[in-house]
């Protein structure tokens, strides 16, 4: 990837935690979603080589894949009893996160016999709309970047979109 593809993607991973959070804010009372939009994605679960993925966990946005790992902008999740009253506030927000993000289905929620917490995937960018990205590409373990590297080059990277907003 270029590092103009590696800046606009950084730059709209950034924007789409923001956008659920502005989504999210008539019902911050309800919800539980922790603002962890400055911490670093983690480089030792998921990476994506191309396109980002929206991750929730049950109804939550709570995760975007990137290429430097897995940015929890939104805290980890914390399975609760408010699972089923937040249910039906995300399913109000979700036709607008797709809306906005150009969200489409990349995976279903894995089939389990037993309650899980993990919830579908939603590559970005990818419908018409203020986002384009490439389709998502899931990175191989065996290809991963480093802890190190890959922290090191998404903080250069938010300090560039930010010095450049």
């Amino acid at each position: 990837m270029s590092r103009e593809e590696e800046i606009r993607h950084c730059s709209i991973a950034l924007k789409a935690a923001d956008i659920i959070f502005d989504l999210a804010e008539p019902y911050k009372d309800k919800l539980f979603l922790e603002d962890h939009r400055d911490d670093d994605p983690n480089p030792c679960y998921h990476q994506t080589s191309q396109g980002l993925l929206l991750e929730f966990w049950g109804s939550r946005p709570v995760a975007i894949v990137t290429p430097w790992g897995k940015y929890c902008f939104a805290g980890w999740f914390v399975f609760s009893n408010t699972e089923a009253a937040e249910r039906s506030i995300w399913e109000e927000i979700l036709p607008q996160l797709k809306s906005r993000l150009g969200l489409i289905l990349f995976k279903q929620k894995p089939e389990i016999e037993i309650d899980t917490i993990y919830g579908d995937l939603f590559a970005i960018g990818i419908e018409p709309g203020e986002f384009s990205l490439p389709f998502p590409e899931e990175r191989g373990y065996s290809s991963f970047k480093s802890h190190d590297a890959a922290c090191k080059e998404w903080r250069e990277l938010v300090s560039q979109v930010r010095e450049s907003v």
